[in-house]
């Protein structure tokens, strides 16, 4: 509830007043980003600059998970 409460407030602070990120959207990003400030920043940013690529309307779970196996195929790049 607390990664949730925090991503409203910062969407808010940002002029959202709506609900862009669906629910199973916020599940995720709290399970990745295992509640960390900082995670939840870039998953959210990454997300967004994915979306808005898509055009999509609502970023949903299919758009974590995409931001997610990018990050995590990056990784293994870059190891």
């Amino acid at each position: 509830a607390e990664t949730e409460n925090y991503i409203i407030h910062r969407c808010n602070i940002a002029g959202r007043e709506a609900g862009i990120f669906s629910e199973e959207a916020l599940k995720l990003i709290n399970i990745y980003s295992q509640g960390i400030p900082r995670k939840i920043n870039n998953l959210c940013d990454l997300c967004l600059v994915i979306g808005m690529g898509d055009k999509a309307g609502m970023i949903d779970e299919g758009i974590v998970k995409k931001v997610v196996n990018d990050l995590k195929t990056s990784s293994e790049i870059m190891n």
